[in-house]
């Protein structure tokens, strides 16, 4: 987080023509980390992530370190 704190409008990711700040790629990965947390998913697991190459597969990455799982 202390990166997103301190720079959070600054471009995170760019990722085939489309790019993100580090307070938006924060927001969807807590979005999924969420998500992952209301289905059970907890510290330890593993979770599988099923997407095309992009922002969201990285937000989804994200998201699997905010419930302290793993993915593959």
């Amino acid at each position: 987080l202390n990166h997103v704190e301190r720079t959070p409008k600054k471009t995170a990711l760019i990722c085939g023509g489309q790019k993100i700040s580090y307070a938006a790629l924060h927001s969807v990965a807590s979005h999924y980390a969420n998500c992952l947390k209301a289905i059970g998913v907890r510290p330890g697991d593993c979770v599988g992530i099923l997407a095309e190459p992009g922002i969201e597969r990285i937000a989804m990455v994200l998201a699997s370190h905010l419930c302290g799982a793993s993915y593959m």
